[in-house]
């Protein structure tokens, strides 16, 4: 190895024990440093999109899979507060209202999985399944597109 070679290894594992040992400081990026007034937003990491325009395949797998650890506390007749944003107003109504599925032991959540999902016009139509392969298919949800963003607007037993 050159000369020229071994003081650029050198110099370059010097800097990066320089920045991991946090000698050089660096600006506060954690999540409580906003300027003073600021809010805060959170995201969904699924983009709004006009109404009518096609939800791509990516983010109604994501909106289902977002639904079936909701519903899973719903369907075992407990508060369920983060359904409602992955749902139309008209299926949270009909959701709030359903009773819960009898059973003859305490009722559990049941844990879904995406098992596949095949374009529906603008939307999906994603089944979703027990979780583990077990059971098969149990449920399929309509995606639709809305001026909210993709959101589930009928389920399918």
């Amino acid at each position: 190895m050159s000369r020229s070679r071994r003081l650029a290894v050198v110099a370059a594992l010097a800097v990066a024990a320089v920045v991991a040992t946090g000698a050089i400081p660096r600006p506060n990026r954690t999540p409580h440093a906003r300027p003073a007034g600021a809010v805060a937003i959170a995201r969904s990491g699924i983009e709004h999109r006009r109404p009518g325009a096609r939800v791509p395949r990516r983010d109604a797998v994501r909106l289902a899979r977002r639904f079936a650890a909701a519903y899973a506390l719903a369907d075992a007749g407990r508060p369920a507060p983060r359904l409602e944003p992955t749902v139309t107003p008209d299926l949270l109504g009909v959701l709030r209202r359903a009773r819960p599925r009898p059973v003859a032991a305490r009722a559990r959540p049941l844990r879904l999985e995406v098992v596949g999902a095949a374009p529906d016009g603008a939307g999906h139509r994603v089944a979703l399944g027990r979780e583990g392969g077990r059971g098969g298919h149990v449920v399929t949800v309509v995606v639709v597109p809305t001026p909210a963003g993709p959101r589930i607007a009928a389920l399918e037993r």
